[in-house]
């Protein structure tokens, strides 16, 4: 841990200082997949934040990324399913973020019940026919445990 974590009481004990921290996981490469139905391709890139005190939030992202080949495989394979014709307009793709949240709390076997389902704001942007994603905010649910 740095300096910037810990605070000293009146005794000169030094205290753990637990103030939540933001860590963020990006995927290394974009999705590419085909769309149903269609010669069209969608590609988007993944981010993932998390707030939660240091130590939690470095386990989490490091448990991110054991996870990072079922999250490509789930993805890619609920990608393939979507028509491009259900992609136009901002409420489509908000729909997609909240989709692809669930697949992802799907394959971390988090309920959407639960309580760490995934709370989280979505933002895009859309460069030709490339869909960023930002998820922030990623459920700090233990589940990741391997």
């Amino acid at each position: 841990m740095n300096e910037g974590e810990f605070v000293e009481d009146g005794d000169g004990n030094l205290l753990a200082f637990n103030k939540p921290v933001h860590r963020y996981f990006a995927f290394p490469a974009p999705f590419i997949s085909n769309l149903h139905n269609s010669r069209k391709l969608l590609t988007i890139e993944l981010a993932l934040s998390t707030l939660q005190s240091p130590l939690t939030a470095d386990g989490f992202v490091e448990d991110l990324r054991k996870f990072e080949p079922i999250f490509a495989d789930r993805i890619l394979n609920f990608l393939i399913t979507k028509e491009p014709d259900n992609l136009k307009t901002r409420q489509d793709r908000e729909r997609l973020a909240d989709e692809i949240r669930a697949e992802m709390n799907d394959a971390l076997d988090i309920d959407e019940d639960s309580e760490n389902k995934g709370h989280y704001r979505c933002s895009y942007s859309e460069i030709g026919s490339s869909l960023t994603l930002q998820f922030n905010g990623f459920p700090p649910a233990r589940k990741l445990q391997i």
